[in-house]
């Protein structure tokens, strides 16, 4: 009998669906039996869940624990960033999960008396990589990122700039996936200084080969393990639209970056790789040398 890994999402399901995905093929292929709940804003249903592994993606601010069973080993996939107005206290680490993985290193460092706070990369893999017939790039900009004013400000001036361009936040999948391949430059503007990669939608990106040129105050920041200059350009806000500009004439350039910071995320960032090393000590995983 099939070990049992039960995935709850209990986050925006339309944004963390490809993540979801590719964690639940990741857990097949290693021998898994894998079931998937969305609860996001609802009340999850407690015959689901399995007693050996829970994976819970949470952005929501509270989750019961006790729906969860009391022996089981529970992982938590933290979905949200740290700002400034919130606190240590306000999060659930205080509560009992076996493993708490964290897309953004810093948390961990700012943390480092929390044993088991772990620094979780999100990599490559197929799913992220998914391939259409025809890539016409008849679009100049697709955006990345919520609905700041400083943002709505760079997006009236790329309007005003007449170039083509595509809000994200409101796509769906297959929508989303086909402004990717058909914009020319992928935007993304970092919600929370300094954590922004790796993003699910920055992953999206550069999975599939496409120009990827980041907005930020701290253009020299570490995004370990990925590297500015190789896997994306990052730019001060006030820089935006030069860089905006420039990088939408030159196409030959802008190709063969974004098919070297593909080459490379394919090569060195496996997402396999990633998920194998954080849940080691927690559940069973194949072995190094096996494929």
């Amino acid at each position: 009998m099939k070990m049992h890994i039960h995935i709850l999402c209990i986050a925006s399901a339309y944004i963390f669906t490809e993540t979801i995905e590719t964690l639940q093929a990741i857990f097949e292929s290693w021998g898994y039996f894998v079931t998937t709940e969305y609860a996001f804003k609802k009340h999850p249903h407690k015959r689901l869940f399995s007693k050996y592994a829970n994976i819970v993606f949470k952005a929501q601010r509270k989750f019961d624990m006790s729906i969860l069973p009391e022996r089981s080993t529970k992982i938590l996939f933290q979905t949200e960033q740290f700002s400034k107005l919130r606190q240590f206290d306000s999060l659930p680490y205080k509560e009992p999960w076996d493993l708490i993985l964290d897309v953004f290193s810093s948390n961990v460092r700012r943390f480092p008396k929390t044993p088991r706070h772990q620094y979780l990369p999100i990599g490559y893999h197929s799913n992220y990589g998914t391939m259409i017939d025809t890539i016409k790039e008849n679009q100049d900009v697709y955006f990345f990122g919520a609905g700041t004013k400083s943002r709505r400000e760079l997006w009236r001036i790329i309007v005003r700039e007449h170039l083509t361009s595509r809000f994200a936040n409101t796509d769906l999948r297959l929508t989303k996936m086909t402004n990717i391949y058909n914009s020319k430059v992928n935007l993304f503007m970092s919600a929370w200084e300094p954590y922004f990669l790796p993003m699910m939608h920055c992953i999206q990106i550069l999975a599939r080969g496409k120009f990827l040129l980041v907005v930020t105050e701290n253009p020299d920041q570490d995004y370990s393990p990925f590297k500015e200059g190789l896997h994306f350009v990052a730019v001060r806000e006030k820089d935006a639209m030069n860089s905006i500009e420039f990088w939408v004439r030159r196409d030959n350039l802008r190709k063969h970056f974004a098919q070297k910071a593909y080459k490379s995320l394919i090569t060195n960032h496996p997402f396999e790789k990633y998920l194998k090393e954080a849940m080691r000590r927690y559940i069973d995983v194949p072995d190094r040398r096996t494929k």
